[in-house]
């Protein structure tokens, strides 16, 4: 089993779909699937969820990531797009 990577240590291959630890609130923090996009240099990575392909809530932050099945957004959009047909 993959070990929790801190986000400051190292980030996930871009559109590689991972295990994200989010915090959020007074203290509340939760898991989910998500991936990040490529960011311009200097600018923060940029995190969805990789469900809805759409941002994390205003003041989710991704604190920790870890390996998952390996799929990368590409991947998956084309295994959905299979069983839509």
């Amino acid at each position: 089993m993959s070990a929790w990577i801190d986000v400051a240590d190292d980030l996930p291959c871009v559109d590689e779909i991972v295990e994200v630890w989010l915090a959020f609130g007074h203290g509340g923090s939760t898991q989910m699937r998500g991936y990040r996009l490529a960011s311009r240099t200097g600018a923060e990575a940029l995190w969805l969820n990789a469900l809805t392909h759409e941002p994390f809530p205003e003041g989710w932050r991704v604190v920790r990531w870890k390996k998952a099945s390996g799929e990368s957004v590409g991947a998956a959009a084309a295994t959905t797009d299979k069983r839509q047909h």
